[in-house]
């Protein structure tokens, strides 16, 4: 996913399990886009066709909520030349909560949540009240010493279908023969032709006899009666994917059931969008330095809430409890005076409360360890199942009927155990903890160590940390979420580079190529909300690098130097500006930088190739950017099942049986020659000559003997 203009914070995420919808993830984080007030200023302002301040002393007024309407398209095309110049603001708060909402296999589009205030927001936390039911807190004027902690409740909207309302009420006139034709979001298009055995009165059709004639003819719309006699055509499944459009060219019927142009096309809702209370203020808390917010809710339905707060000398963790009206008296929970940060708790099979967070060592404060360290509540009675108490909502006691939440339990906090200890090398930075409930009881913990030379995240799993994610990027803030199918998603911060494609956008609306309705008209300057939309993949990577200095033991992010997923940061000018740059200086302002993998670079044919393609970038290029082509042949990388582990293992076995092909048994070597005719005279040996008289075959071979065979 994407959480565009965020480069901080640790995200807040949970499932949300509202009763009328499909379960969903919802994400809470904080952005900050510092180039957004002067863009949408500059927008306005041009929108209006109003001048740009071009002296030193002009200011316009800023935007805020009491901006005019702009004007359309039409308008700002036919107004003639626009002013230009520069745009000078004021200085205002960047910090903003957003939230995304995961249904579907996708990522819905970014929302603001409304704080109250246009004081700067962050430090997101979350927690489920109740199905349907979501509390929100955030930290007014974070990095701050005046922060405050404020929150707010909101109710979820479950997803809706596509929606057809029709404009024209009974009766309606019917001519026989008729037709309507419906598309949908999927499937084969469907159309019913009327006809007069269909009503009692064709020329006088009721709003019931058409809903029960389409609803009897159409497999995927049901059909509706508003009470003032209208027609409604939804689909018959829920989400913001569905879609639902009369084909009026091919609709003889439309009109006379109230469908035109304005009404004949409409799509669905997921339901991202909460319905959010006025935001309140944490009481008894006082303003300061506050930071790392953490919410839950327990079993008994209070919803407890953590945070890290500077007290003048260091960062202690502090907890306070809400039981839907009251907020109680905040209370200290560390006792580590060199720093406490990231509180995280998570509820284990007991109902019980485990609270993690990481803490400064004191041995060695220059090499900046931290640890994991835990605390556990334990409540005097169980906390009730949730099927047999909804959390958070209102109940009734005794005869009088009056309603409240149920009262928090006593319990008390147990002492601090130390979960991570610094290693043999003195080198540990276990900051960010977090935890989840696995199936078998247990809780596994995750955080973001150092351990291994970079910014990797780590597991803690019975007692064994180990990493959980390791390689050059930088990976923080992990969070955890158990989803309902069982399956545990990691949620946490990176700055790795990913295509476009892999983007989990909702994709955009189809495109309508049939005119069956003037095109609509064109928006004017969308509001403050990101969204963004699935874009085609044309193989580039966007890539991000960070701004803090090279980590002499990362050796996995340095070894990826000066190739084409280096997240390094480099400033190669020099320190006067007037240097120039080389071909080997890669990462600059208007640098572009081809990644050429098709071609060896110690073949003698790479540069001139090399040379060819420069001179052609020449004609495309921009006047202020340069194009530098780095050779980087591909590296052929086989992926390996791992036999032995569970999960991991192919489970597949693949035997070749074939006979011997050659089986040696030493040497032996013998040779054999026939001799036709060929006789042995032995002149000691009487009879033995060579011709016979008496045998006159004997005396052809007197002068030729055929050779041996």
């Amino acid at each position: 996913m994407t959480l565009e203009g965020a480069p901080r914070g640790r995200p807040a995420a949970f499932v949300d399990s509202s009763p009328t919808t499909a379960p969903r993830v919802r994400l809470f984080y904080e952005t900050a886009d510092p180039l957004e007030p002067a863009t949408t200023q500059a927008a306005i302002q041009a929108l209006r066709r109003e001048p740009f301040p071009t002296a030193p002393g002009q200011t316009p007024p800023p935007t805020g909520d009491t901006a005019q309407p702009e004007p359309s398209l039409t308008e700002i095309l036919t107004s003639g030349q626009i002013g230009a110049g520069p745009v000078r603001l004021p200085a205002r708060p960047l910090g903003q909560v957003h939230y995304k909402t995961f249904q579907g296999g996708t990522w819905g589009p970014s929302l603001p949540l409304p704080t109250g205030s246009s004081a700067a927001a962050g430090d997101p936390a979350v927690a489920q009240l109740a199905p349907g039911r979501i509390w929100v807190g955030w930290i007014d004027n974070p990095n701050t010493s005046s922060a405050r902690l404020r929150f707010t409740v909101g109710n979820t909207r479950p997803a809706r279908a596509a929606r057809l309302v029709g404009q024209r009420s009974q009766p309606f006139e019917i001519v026989p023969g008729t037709h309507l034709l419906i598309r949908g979001s999927r499937g084969l298009p469907e159309t019913i032709e009327f006809s007069a055995a269909d009503f009692a009165d064709p020329h006088q059709a009721t709003a019931n006899e058409v809903a029960t004639v389409l609803n009897a003819r159409l497999r995927r719309v049901v059909t509706t009666v508003l009470p003032n006699q209208t027609l409604v055509l939804s689909t018959t499944t829920l989400g913001g994917d569905e879609r639902l459009e009369i084909d009026l060219r091919h609709s003889s019927a439309a009109a006379a059931l109230g469908f035109d142009a304005a009404n004949a096309v409409a799509t669905g809702d997921w339901g991202d969008e909460i319905d959010w209370s006025t935001p309140q203020d944490v009481t008894d808390v006082p303003m300061g330095r506050h930071a790392d917010l953490h919410a839950l809710t327990d079993g008994f339905g209070t919803l407890w809430l953590f945070w890290s707060s500077f007290d003048g000398t260091s960062w202690q963790i502090l907890s306070a409890r809400w039981n839907g009206s009251v907020w109680s008296r905040f209370e200290t929970l560390s006792s580590s005076p060199t720093g406490n940060r990231e509180p995280f708790a998570a509820l284990d099979t007991t109902g019980s409360i485990n609270l993690f967070w990481s803490a400064r060592e004191a041995a060695n404060p220059r090499q900046d360890n931290w640890t994991l360290r835990r605390r556990t509540f334990g409540f005097t009675t169980l906390p009730p199942r949730d099927d047999a108490l909804l959390r958070g909502t209102l109940r009734t006691f005794g005869a009088g009927g009056g309603g409240g939440i149920i009262p928090d339990p006593t319990g008390s906090w147990g002492g601090e155990i130390v979960v991570t200890t610094v290693p043999g090398n003195g080198r540990a930075r276990d900051r960010e903890p977090s935890a989840v409930l696995q199936q078998d009881g247990s809780l596994r913990v995750f955080c973001q160590s150092n351990r291994n030379g970079g910014p990797d995240l780590w597991t803690l799993t019975n007692g064994v940390l180990a990493p959980a994610l390791e390689g050059p990027t930088d990976d923080r803030a992990p969070m955890p979420i158990r989803m309902p199918d069982g399956v545990l998603w990691l949620i946490y911060r990176s700055d790795r580079s990913v295509p476009l494609s892999r983007v989990a956008i909702r994709a955009p609306a189809p495109i309508d190529n049939r005119q069956t309705s003037p095109p609509a008209d064109v928006g004017t300057l969308p509001a403050a909300t990101r969204s963004g939309i699935r874009v085609s993949d044309t193989g580039a990577q966007r890539r991000y690098a960070g701004t803090t200095a090279v980590v002499p033991t990362d050796a996995a992010r340095n070894g990826r130097r000066r190739r084409v997923d280096d997240l390094l940061a480099f400033t190669p000018q020099g320190v006067t500006g007037q240097e120039v740059l080389r071909d080997d200086d890669l990462y600059t302002r208007g640098t572009v930088g081809l990644y050429v993998s098709g071609i060896v670079p110690e073949s003698p044919v790479s540069q001139p190739m090399v040379e060819r393609l420069r001179a052609v970038l020449e004609r495309f290029l921009p006047i202020n950017a340069r194009a530098v082509v780095i050779l980087a042949p591909r590296v052929d990388i086989e992926l390996v099942y791992q036999p032995g582990v569970p999960g991991a293992d192919i489970d597949e076995q693949f035997q070749d049986k074939h006979p011997d092909i050659e089986n040696y048994l030493g040497l032996d070597d013998q040779a054999f020659a026939a001799l036709p005719d060929w006789v042995v005279l032995l002149s000691t040996t009487p009879g033995r000559v060579s011709a016979n008289p008496a045998n006159l075959q004997s005396l052809r071979n007197r002068t030729f003997f055929p050779p041996p065979q």
